[in-house]
């Protein structure tokens, strides 16, 4: 059996056939391996033996169960399979038997895909369908509901088990694309979510629409001169700041409470549950961002995020924890300065230090010995992948994934982005702005009585339900933020979820 852990194999493309019996030893070994690494900890390890293949072999013979496997260059690397619920039994009620994948080959989409082809074959025969899974499998947990489920009240064996139901949803634009292009686009938050396990990064261009940031767009000049504004030098000292890279940056809340609102679209927020496959999210940092041609070197060397971001280093054997998202909130053709990434089929391991690639040999930062790699890496440079596009654009990626800002050459140009950072609410390791320090401004306290219970929820508002609303807090609440409707945590009607 080829082994499905070669980098051959880890990074081709993806495709799904249907299941047969010679399949049965390639299986069996998935089987095992995806206990083992998921929840052996929970269930206790298994052992690969000779009456596992046999029992395959018996599966993937049967016409009641319809098995599909995911090939990787010609190696199996996942299988699943969808028959009748047999518990209960129910002639209304379809079963995903088993999903796996092997270890090896997580965060590739191979997951999503594979499920994505067992939901199309639940909805073609049944309204309804159920799975069991360990109970304290929280990686698994948290996929099912990114794809869909719902955990249910249900338990078995001993309450070891728990039951995730999916109930049939009128049908989508079609299915989710395994992996990304170049540059990876998709068109949903779940296609997102695979193309940016695949590469590290995903564009989604026009991702809101002219409408939904009209509001915002027009009170952009509260924050930052226009394009005009800036190079006619109608106000020296405002435009001042702009003059160095990362002056152009101002942080949440904004005086606009229409670009604060945005920053927390409904969009962005569920692209993000997408990404990092839950819905308990915090968001750890927004900026708003002006560039203006000619005002700042904006052209950078390839380098991952994570020094600014986390006070660890980046995990390959983890699921994600944050996503960053650039907005834009105009137009950002090549010309005026849009980010590169590089997918990481193209980089490959690399350690915590250096993080910083020149193009060319001999840079240093002399203040940061380490930091900055000695040796050019020009090869890294030929697989950029530039991130223009039209107004509305959001560019997602992870803190570990290469990619760099780059140069405003167009004349008289400007470029308006939201920078806004997502993490698991759990991933306390992650972090780069404290709220409160915020929380007495004029400009948070205009934000709070817009802003819906689920956006105050990122932020870290209790959610609807949780004990801590009471009459007494709700009351408290109200005087603190005049105009905030309490009433959807009094009443449990909010969007929490």
């Amino acid at each position: 059996m080829t082994d499905p852990e070669s980098a051959q194999h880890r990074h081709a493309p993806v495709t799904l056939r249907p299941a047969t019996v010679a399949d049965a030893e390639a299986v069996a070994a998935i089987y095992v391996s995806s206990w083992n690494a998921g929840f052996g900890h929970l269930l206790g390890d298994r052992e690969p033996s000779g009456d596992d293949v046999d029992r395959w072999r018996n599966d993937l013979a049967s016409t009641t169960t319809a098995w599909t496997v995911a090939e990787s260059a010609g190696v199996i690397a996942g299988f699943i399979g969808v028959g009748p619920s047999r518990d209960p039994v129910d002639v209304e009620l379809g079963e995903i038997d088993t999903i796996a994948v092997s270890p090896s080959m997580w965060r590739r989409g191979i997951g999503r895909a594979l499920m994505t082809r067992g939901i199309e074959q639940v909805r073609a025969r049944w309204p309804r369908a159920i799975l069991w899974t360990p109970d304290g499998y929280e990686r698994g947990h948290a996929f099912y509901r990114a794809m869909g489920w719902h955990r249910l009240g249900s338990t078995r064996a001993s309450g070891t088990q728990v039951a995730f139901g999916w109930m049939t949803a009128p049908r989508s634009s079609g299915p989710p694309a395994v992996g990304g292009v170049d540059p990876p686009t998709a068109a949903s938050p779940l296609a997102a979510s695979s193309a940016i396990e695949r590469d590290g990064f995903v564009v989604l261009p026009a991702w809101l629409t002219a409408d939904e940031l009209a509001a915002a767009a027009a009170e952009l000049p509260e924050l930052f001169p226009t394009a005009d504004e800036f190079h006619d030098d109608a106000d020296p000292g405002r435009n001042a700041r702009f003059r160095d890279e990362f002056g152009g940056i101002t942080n949440f809340p904004f005086a606009s409470v229409e670009l604060s609102l945005l920053s927390v679209h409904p969009k962005l927020v569920a692209l993000a549950e997408a990404i990092l496959a839950t819905s308990d999210l915090r968001v750890y940092s927004i900026e708003a961002w002006a560039k203006y041609t000619g005002a700042a070197d904006y052209d950078q060397a390839l380098h991952r995020d994570y020094l600014n971001h986390t006070l660890l280093v980046p995990s390959a054997d983890q699921l994600p924890a944050q996503v960053e998202m650039f907005l834009y909130l105009d137009d950002v053709p090549p010309g005026l300065g849009p980010p590169s990434y590089v997918a990481r089929d193209h980089v490959g391991p690399m350690p915590a230090l250096p993080n910083w690639y020149p193009r060319s040999d001999g840079q240093t930062d002399p203040d940061r010995p380490g930091w900055v790699s000695s040796t050019g890496r020009p090869d890294l440079y030929e697989h950029e992948v530039s991130a223009s596009g039209p107004a509305g654009t959001v560019v997602a990626y992870h803190l570990e994934t290469f990619h760099r800002g780059t140069s405003l050459t167009e004349a008289r140009g400007a470029r308006y982005t939201i920078h806004v950072n997502y993490r698991r609410a759990d991933a306390d390791w992650i972090a780069r702005r404290s709220w409160t320090d915020t929380a007495n401004t004029a400009a948070w306290g205009r934000f709070v009585p817009r802003a819906t219970p689920r956006q105050l929820e990122l932020f870290g508002f209790p959610p609807v339900g949780h004990r801590y609303w009471t009459d007494q807090t709700l009351d408290d609440l109200g005087q603190r933020y005049p105009g905030l409707d309490v009433e959807p945590w009094r009443d449990g009607s909010g969007d929490s979820t």
